[in-house]
């Protein structure tokens, strides 16, 4: 199937668990939480790599943001979960 500029896809890669491109979610939220500590403390509790194989794993991102909205309203208001 070609793409918009007309090159047709040959290949899909998929990189699961960091064997091809690195992924650290402290990359995104540092820059959103500039304290260590309460970007240590958003990636221990709110924001785990165990809720992010949930979505790798095919949750919804609707049913997957349920919970932490509810459990963190103030982070929810200020669109971090």
């Amino acid at each position: 199937m070609p793409d918009r500029r007309g090159t047709t896809l040959r290949a899909v890669l998929w990189d699961f668990g960091n064997v091809i491109v690195r992924w650290n979610p402290r990359t995104l939220y540092q820059k959103i939480f500039p304290d260590p500590v309460e970007c240590d403390r958003f990636l221990s509790q709110v924001c785990t790599l165990a809720w992010h194989a949930q979505t790798d794993c095919g949750v919804s991102f609707a049913h997957h943001f349920t919970d932490p909205a509810a459990l963190w309203p103030a982070l929810a208001a200020r669109n971090l979960i």
